[in-house]
């Protein structure tokens, strides 16, 4: 009778086993990816808020630059089409 023997896979050595990843150093990974993505999306979030305050001031700029310019315009025009007006004090002849 032949023996029929079952051949086992062939064993590792024991670092090849190590090789994993535990729970705890996946947790510890996530937890500082995390950690990283909230200080990059809190950067993103407050450099939007500069750029749209930004624009708010630019656009306050401008429009005051345009009032100044047409009360300038305004004074001018005015000013050259008035009479002009005497301020010396008259006196009677005595």
């Amino acid at each position: 009778m032949m023996s029929v023997f079952r051949q086992s896979a062939p064993r590792r050595p024991r670092s090849a086993l190590r090789r994993a990843f535990t729970l705890v150093e996946v947790l510890i990974g996530l937890t500082i990816g995390l950690a990283v993505l909230g200080v990059v999306a809190s950067t993103i979030v407050m450099m939007l808020r500069m750029v749209h305050k930004n624009q708010q001031i630019d656009s306050a700029t401008t429009t005051t630059r345009l009032v100044q310019e047409h009360l300038n315009r305004e004074m001018s025009i005015a000013i050259s089409q008035s009479t002009p007006v005497e301020i010396r004090p008259t006196f009677a002849n005595p």
